[in-house]
């Protein structure tokens, strides 16, 4: 399987913006077996190059009668190229540590952005899907009525029509405050002019407070529901169903 991540991938997000086009897993695995093979040539030469310079000096010391000089010195270099073997592989094996942690970090760092981007992707297409169920039963605006809507509005045999996406969120939202004296549900004027009469039996419930009203907002968008009380207030519209979903995901 290739590790290449393309742009097409990412979607809408650019490559520069996300360093994720042309990345390739597969590069990022063959650097790492480069600088351990390289390592290993490297201690293998340096190892030959004593074995040869010790193997000269045994020679040169046979060749001289065993002298006691010529002894010491080959037990002097042998301890000399032993340090000297011992120094390099300590040397290559940090820079073998540190390419395995920046190819680590390189890695997490790839791991972070493709989450993100997944995320991104798996919220538009919620979001997508979750517009097409905010249709307001004569809404304009862009917000037609499809026929899916319609189809979607009862059962086959004619009963009432499914809780709209708005009200089920706001009574969510509403029976979330339990400690409540008061309670506010604010929304589009459209979204009352429409969905007025479910709300109303929504806050006709007898588990919330008698103070309990809806009133309309024109700072609110269509798909936007919040509860208000003294201690602050809860979203519940499409933003912040969304955000939950990203909280969730990251």
């Amino acid at each position: 399987m290739s590790g290449r991540i393309s742009g097409a991938t990412i979607g809408k997000h650019e490559a520069g913006k996300t360093g994720l086009a042309d990345f390739n897993l597969s590069d990022l695995a063959d650097e790492g077996r480069k600088q351990i093979q390289q390592c290993q040539q490297q201690v293998d030469a340096m190892l030959a190059e004593a074995t040869k310079q010790a193997e000269e000096l045994r020679k040169q010391a046979r060749a001289q009668g065993h002298s006691d000089g010529t002894q010491a010195a080959i037990k002097d270099i042998d301890q000399r190229v032993n340090r000297e073997a011992e120094a390099k592989a300590k040397n290559q094996v940090q820079s073998l540590h540190q390419a395995v942690e920046q190819m680590k970090r390189q890695y997490d760092d790839w791991m972070r952005q493709y989450a993100e981007v997944l995320t991104t992707t798996a919220i538009a297409a919620a979001e997508r899907l979750t517009r097409s169920q905010l249709v307001l039963p004569n809404a304009e605006d862009g917000y037609a009525v499809t026929e899916s809507q319609k189809a979607s509005d009862g059962n086959e045999n004619g009963d009432e029509p499914a809780e709209h996406l708005l009200v089920r969120w706001a009574r969510e939202a509403l029976h979330s405050t339990r400690s409540a004296s008061r309670l506010t549900l604010a929304v589009h004027p459209d979204t009352l002019a429409q969905l007025g009469k479910a709300l109303d039996e929504l806050l006709a419930n007898p588990d919330l407070p008698e103070q309990s009203m809806v009133i309309p907002d024109e700072t609110l968008k269509v798909g936007d529901v919040i509860v208000r009380q003294d201690g602050g207030e809860i979203s519940a519209g499409l933003d912040a169903q969304l955000n939950r979903l990203r909280e969730e995901l990251l």
